[in-house]
Formats: structure tokens, sequence, C-alpha cells
């Protein structure tokens, strides 16, 4: 059932004092309420509303070059995504404004995308919408609200003239048919809808290739916990609808899928008492009578990946393991004569899927308890179980990695699945998101508006002088944030308006956001065109590049492309060796008959290592002959160190890296630097590295705060997983103290920070696990 509470809505913790009480009065029942007739007369604020003008001021807007064209590219993103069979988490909610123009008598459309609301029922959305339409300061005619449940594949849109006068529908994408139909509004659908957009929340959030620009992101945790795990919990057997990212794991299973990663994530900020709520409910699940075997094994296994990210709870956890894992290795051998119908092949599949987790959960409790011995019999018994699953290939590299084995390593890395670079319906999602309305400042006026439209928003800000005004719309994106809430005076108004929001794909170096002029004064071409290869990893040639690392730092790298040498037959001489083996008919060479074909991929990886490598060199080279000559410092753009910086991390050169980075942000406050440097503060406990020092750490994460506060994210789980690693490291008080005492630290960011310290202090003793 959905939860009928009428409390605050979580989101006006943005905006205290100013959230106008719900009218009390009941409204028509929602499947037929009506909206207004065209004579009904246009809704404008009213002078007990100015106390709201300001909030509207707080979100961005984006004003559509043809009315409407953001619903109807929302629809048919939803209804192609669907046809193709693909399952996705769908777009972040949608908010269309149609204003009114009394010069021209002609409806204006605009519009911003959102996560984080409560749709559980309509009382938020409509308390929202409602203090939306409070803070107008022009007419408008409507506003149209869009969710979507991702489990039912349908579209609800909530139509709103007033509290008095909307309508909710909901649009059936499963079908065929165009436009979509509409059906019935069931209890059942709020329940999705929330669950739905937590899954939302919580992943566009933590994905930079999922935001655009004008996204605002707000905290649905922060008064719903209790209820959103819960809730998510019971739709655990469903976790197949949701969809999974086909770029890390071949198949989707009872953990690669939305809905787990999404709670898992979210776990990481809930603290110790909403863990073990979760674990005990989930345990509860699992004991029910009428549970089914398999709905049952799905609840334990999701408490085994909690307790595995706690890192606090090894015994219970292998014990769990161990007591699901002996019943299941039996039911697979007893399955094998069961596969002929489709439903039984999908239930076998998820089996040894399930099987494959838990080996792979005691495979890495072992390697972390260096019992490598142990490690490779579980990873080398997860991999024959399931040979395209990528974990199981990873641990068993890492096994024989741990054990000095290098040749088998490799063997065990060129065996591993090949991963898709891109998730093409997430891309195609996040272009229709986008339509095309935002451009990225580079340093130039990106001013796009007509007179109309600009004339229009004088009027809706006209607390904003022109000139600011201009600066603060990027093409047709226009970005207010009036209450500074995180505000850094110097930060807010150089780099957030000189670079602007950091997001979507290739958003892991700064050279789709600076000038063109930037990028050309790149001198180190080999530099350069790295940087643009890199911008286009993948999620699984980053894990195997780590590996590769490893074994580099064992041997040596020339050692390694000789033991490579040694193992492998590389495609180029592959082909060599087919023309000689035709000319012998068909014996191979003695040379070659030991070794295997090198996997393209793998053979690319080992390139991109070696170019990293010159770079390295290169960049050492230099700085040696000035220590030498007492020559002057090398003279690079923000940018070019930045550049170098990645590439010193990437082959673990952990104090050049710190070193580069930060001159970058020496020269422009750089995010990408910044969230590099404190993933790198993240793991250094896991990977025994410590070269970053609390107080750069500190002075980074307040001002990584600021900069995504400015474009809307009020969210920030990365930010709230760093705030915690450093109330561990150094209590509480002292984090406080020396945040305090930081010289930029103004009222807006010192609010923002105050915030996310009181949920800090009140989940103090979160276990929490390392960033990858």
């Amino acid at each position: 059932m959905a939860n009928n509470d009428h409390s605050t809505p979580p989101f006006m913790y943005l905006f205290k004092g100013l959230y106008p009480r719900r009218h009390s009065q009941t409204t028509p029942d929602k499947s037929t309420s009506t909206l207004a007739s065209a004579s009904t007369p246009k809704l404008t604020r009213s002078r007990s509303n100015t106390r709201h003008a300001e909030i509207i001021e707080d979100f961005p807007r984006i004003i559509e070059q043809k009315y409407n064209s953001s619903v109807e590219s929302r629809s048919q993103c939803l209804h192609s995504q669907l046809q193709r069979d693909r399952i996705d988490i769908g777009p972040a909610d949608l908010v269309h404004i149609t204003l009114s123009d009394p010069y021209h008598n002609t409806p204006l459309g605009q519009y911003f995308h959102l996560t984080g609301l409560d749709c559980s029922n309509d009382t938020n959305p409509l308390a929202f919408l409602r203090l939306i339409t409070s803070s107008l300061s022009t007419q408008f005619d409507n506003v149209v609200y869009c969710s979507y449940n991702l489990f039912a594949k349908q579209d609800v849109r909530i139509h709103f003239e007033s509290m008095d006068v909307y309508q909710v529908s909901v649009l059936d994408f499963q079908g065929t048919t165009w436009p979509p139909e509409r059906v019935a509004l069931t209890e059942q659908v709020w329940d999705e809808l929330f669950v739905s957009a937590m899954i939302r929340s919580v992943l566009y959030n933590w994905d930079k290739e999922r935001q655009v620009a004008g996204l605002v992101q707000l905290p649905l945790m922060r008064n719903n916990l209790q209820r959103i795990v819960k809730l998510v919990c019971q739709f655990v057997p469903r976790f197949a609808e949701s969809g999974w990212d086909n770029c890390q794991s071949v198949y989707l299973t009872i953990l690669d899928n939305y809905l787990i990663v999404a709670l898992l994530q979210l776990l990481k900020v809930s603290g110790r008492e909403i863990v073990q709520y979760t674990l005990d409910y989930l345990m509860e699940l699992a004991s029910i009578e009428e549970t089914s075997n398999d709905d049952a094994m799905y609840y334990k296994i999701v408490r085994i990946a909690i307790m595995d990210q706690t890192e606090e709870m090894d015994v219970e956890m292998i014990r769990d393991i161990n007591e699901l894992l002996i019943p299941l290795l039996t039911k697979i051998n007893d399955s094998g004569s069961n596969r002929d119908a489709r439903g039984d092949r999908q239930r076998s599949l998820q089996l040894i899927n399930s099987v494959a987790v838990l080996l792979n959960f005691q495979a890495k409790f072992l390697i972390n308890q260096r019992d490598y011995e142990k490690a490779l019999a579980v990873s080398s018994m997860s991999t024959s179980l399931s040979s395209d699953t990528f974990n199981s290939w990873y641990y068993l590299s890492l096994s024989y990695i741990s054990l000095g084995r290098f040749d088998k390593a490799l063997y065990a890395i060129n065996s591993m699945p090949f991963l898709p670079e891109i998730d093409s319906i997430k891309l195609t999602q996040q272009a229709s998101m986008d339509g095309g309305h935002y451009v990225r400042p580079k340093g130039m006026n990106t001013f796009q508006l007509e007179a109309v439209e600009f004339d229009n928003l004088t009027r809706a800000l006209k607390n904003l002088d022109i000139d600011t005004l201009k600066s603060i719309i990027f093409g047709r994106v226009v970005m207010p944030n009036r209450s500074k809430r995180g505000c850094i005076g110097e930060l807010w108004s150089q780099s957030c308006l000189q670079v602007g929001p950091i997001f979507g794909p290739q958003s892991d170096n700064l050279m789709d956001f600076v000038s063109d002029a930037e990028v050309s004064s790149i001198t180190d071409k080999n530099l350069l065109r790295r940087s643009l290869i890199t911008r286009e990893y993948s999620w699984s040639h980053k894990q195997i590049y780590g590996l590769l690392m490893m074994i580099s730092e064992s041997l040596g790298w020339n050692t390694l492309i000789e033991l490579r040498a040694d193992i492998f037959v590389m495609e180029k001489e592959y082909a060599s060796i087919e023309r000689e083996t035709i000319l012998n008919k068909g014996i191979l060479p003695a040379h070659v008959r030991t070794k295997r074909l090198c996997q393209r991929w793998l053979d690319q990886i080992f390139l991109d290592i070696y170019e990293d490598l010159t770079i390295s060199s290169t960049l050492a080279a230099a700085t040696a002959d000035e220590n030498a000559n007492n020559k002057e410092s090398m003279k690079y753009t923000g940018l070019e160190w930045e550049l170098l910086g990645l590439a010193m991390m990437r082959i673990w050169k952990w104090e050049d890296a710190l070193a580069c980075l930060r001159t970058s942000m020496a020269a422009r406050f750089d995010i990408i630097s910044c969230t590099n440097l404190l993933t790198l503060y993240l793991n250094q406990h896991a990977s025994g590295i410590s070269v970053i020092d609390s107080d750069l750490v500190i002075e980074l994460i307040v001002k990584k705060v600021s900069y995504e506060s400015r474009f809307y994210d009020t969210f920030q789980l990365f930010n709230l997983n760093v705030l915690f690693s450093l109330a561990d490291d150094m209590g509480l008080s002292m984090l406080k103290g020396k945040i305090m005492i930081l010289p930029f630290l103004e009222p807006g960011i010192r609010t923002m920070i105050d915030n996310m310290l009181e949920w800090v202090e009140e989940k103090l003793s979160i276990p929490h696990g390392t960033i990858t």
C-alpha cells in the first residue's frame, strides 16, 4: 500500500519557513478529476504569496524552442526504448510549466528535471507543484509533473492548475500503440513509483553520465530512510524488473541490477541502525512461510552483500555464505535434467549466477585475509561454474597475482568476457533529456534567447540586473540560485560560470568543458591524444588496467612485456603465422604451439599503459632537467596539469598525481581533479596508500560541496562518504573545527556543510566501504 503520511515533505528542509500549508479541503478523485476548462480564469501569484517569490529562483528553467517539446521527447524516448526491449531506470522526473505571454498570446514552455521527490502518493508532488506555482511572478496556465514507474513501464503525469483543479493520469508504454494508452491509477502504482524514484535519485547522483544541465537533486532519504529501505526490501524478488548495467555484467543477477545497486549505495550513508534494521527485515522476509525458496535465497544474498559492504561483520557473513552455498550447489547438481522449459532455464541461470556471487564473496574475503591458495580454489570453482561472469575472472586473476603466478594471472585476464564500452540506452536517454538546449560556457558568452523570451525572463527574475541575468544563461538554460545555499562567492563567480556543471558522457576530464583555444594550447600531442581516448574508457577497461598495473608494480614494466611475449601471440603476429602455417601444410610453427592468442582489447590496454608510462617519463625527464640546470618551472595550463595528473593516477604514480592535480587547481578550481583526489583519499585505507593529508581533503570537500550546490545538487552521496571518512579518521569535533577556520568559509557554504554534518553526526557509526 502507498504511504499516506502527510507530514512535511522531505524537500522542504531546503526552504525552511517558506512552505505554504496544504489546503485542507477534499480534492476530487485523482483518476477522474479534470483540468480547468478554457473558460477558467488564469491563475496568478497573489500578494499573500510574495514570500515564496524567491523559491522559483532557486530552480533552473530551460526555455523550450518548440512548446511542449520536452514532454513529447520524453514520451518518444520511453516508447523507443521499450520497443527495443531494453530495461533502464528511466528519465529523471520532469516539471513542465506553461506560461502565458500577455503580449503575443502564445504559450511559452519552460521545464527542468528533478530527482528525490517522494512520490509514494500524490501529496508531495501536489505540494511541490503548489510551491512552484505560488512562486511564479508571471501568469501560468498549468504545470505538468511526470515521473516514470520503471516496474510497470508507465509514466505518471499530474496536470496541475491548483490544489482543486488537477488530474493524475497514467500512460502505459509497454504496448506497441502510439500514442501510449491511458490506464487506470491503482494503489500499487504509488509503491512502484516511490521505489523507482529512489533508484533514480541514487543512481543519477552517483553517475555523472546520466546527468543533464538543470537537474535538481533533492535528498530523498532525509525524512524517509526506514520507509525507503523497508519498501525496497519488499521489492527484492522483483529485482529483474529494474534492469542492469550491461557494461559491468553480461547478465542481470541478484546483485547486478539497479534496485540492489541503489540500495547498497544508499546504505553506505545510512548509519549502523538502519543497516541493522535492513539486515533484520530481510531475514524476516526470508523466514515468512509464504516466501518461495527462490525469493528467500535472494533476500539472504542481499543480506550478505550488505554485510560485505560494512566490512565489520565477517564472521556472520561467512557463516551465512556457507549455510546458503552448500544446499545451492546440491540443487545445481540436481537440476541438470530440468532445463527444457524457458522458465526452468531462466531459474537455472539465476541459480548458477547466485552461486557464483556467493563464491566471489568468499574469494574476496579470503584475499583480504591473505589466504590466497583458498581464494584461488574458490575463484576457480566460480569461473568453472559461470565462465562469463566478470567478477569471477577478476578474483581469479587477483588470486594468481597475490601468489606471484603472473603468467596464470594474464591467462585469466585474457579469458574475461568482453563487456560493452558504452550503455547505448543510457546515452540515448541522457541525450533526450538534454534536448540540445544547454551550451557549455567554455569561457564565452552563451546567451541564445530571443528578445521575447528574454523579456519574459526579466519579468520573472526582476530582482536580477540584466548583466547578472545574462551571465547565468547557458544557451537556453537559465541557472539562478538566489538563496546562495552552499555559496563560496569566488568559486561561484569564477569556475562555476567559466566551466559550468560537469555531467554527461566524456566527463572524465575537462577537455569538453573548456575553450577550444585552451585545448589547442596543449603542446604534448601524445598527452592530448591519450586524454581524448581515456574519456571513453569503460568500467571493465579500468578494472583490467588496474590488474595489469598490479603485475607491473611487482615485476616491472619490461619484465611484464617479456612475459606477455612468452605466453601470448599478438593479433598482427598471428596473421603472419597463419600464412606460414598454410605454407607448411597446416603445421603450426614450434615457437607458438604453447602460446595463446591475446585478445585485441587486452593488447590495446598494454599499449595504453605504455603510452601513459611514456608521458610519465617525459614529465620526469623535464623535471630532472629543470632541477639540474636551475631552469624556470614548466609552463603548463591548468588543463595540462589536470591531464598529466590523471595520467599519473592511471599508472599509480600517486605523489606525481597529487602534485599535478594540486597545481591544476591552483590555476583554476577543477572539480574533476578534486574528485580524483578525494577518491584517492577514500581508497587509501584499503590500498595502504597515504599521500594525501586530511587538511587538504577538508579544503577540497568543502569546495566540492559548494560547486555542486551551485548546480542544484543537495543530495551529494559521494561527498557524504568523504565526510563520514573524515569524521572516522579525526573525530567529528575536530572536523567541525577545521572546517570553521577555512579562510573561504561564507554563510552559504556553512549552512550547507552544517546540514550535512548534522546527518553525519546522527549516523556517525556508519560502516562504509571504498569507492570504485
